[in-house]
């Protein structure tokens, strides 16, 4: 009996193996089986294994080393990158999202555009105020709704 899938439909391109195969001299289980999925030496499995303990341990580190006190943690990443699209004209990218906030003319112009967001973004604005307010608003109003409910039972 044939099995279902043939070495070449597998992969396996050994002109012997297909040879005796389609001649019918090897069974389903006999031919050869292709890898199922990345196979590594063990020596690199191992290697690999370690490094990755290693760069957990260097993250952890460095996180205990920005929690002592009087260490500056370094700048954030940009929330804003300015990409060249040709002809002198550049779009401004919203890191974050990958969104195409505006499109300039000239380097200058754009980064320029880019800071002017970024200290936009870091400004306390009216809806950030508002939601700020809200939040509190209702965080006392629940408050007060357990307090009175308990009250009365009492």
């Amino acid at each position: 009996m044939r099995a279902q899938h043939s070495p070449v439909s597998t992969g396996l391109f050994n002109s012997a193996v297909i040879r005796q195969y389609s001649a019918g001299r090897l069974s389903a289980d006999e031919y050869p089986q292709p890898c199922r999925g990345p196979t590594m030496h063990p020596t690199f499995t191992q290697r690999r294994a370690i490094l990755d303990g290693l760069r957990e341990r260097t993250r952890q580190a460095t996180a205990d080393f920005y929690q002592k006190p009087n260490v500056i943690a370094p700048p954030l990443a940009p929330r804003f990158i300015v990409k060249p699209t040709g002809s002198n004209t550049f779009e401004v990218i919203e890191r974050a999202t990958g969104r195409i906030i505006t499109e300039r003319f000239g380097h200058n112009n754009a980064t320029a555009h880019a800071r002017e967001l970024e200290a936009k973004k870091d400004q306390f604005d009216v809806k950030q105020f508002g939601r700020f307010l809200r939040d509190w608003a209702l965080r006392i109003s629940v408050i007060l709704t357990i307090f009175a409910f308990f009250g009365s039972h009492v």
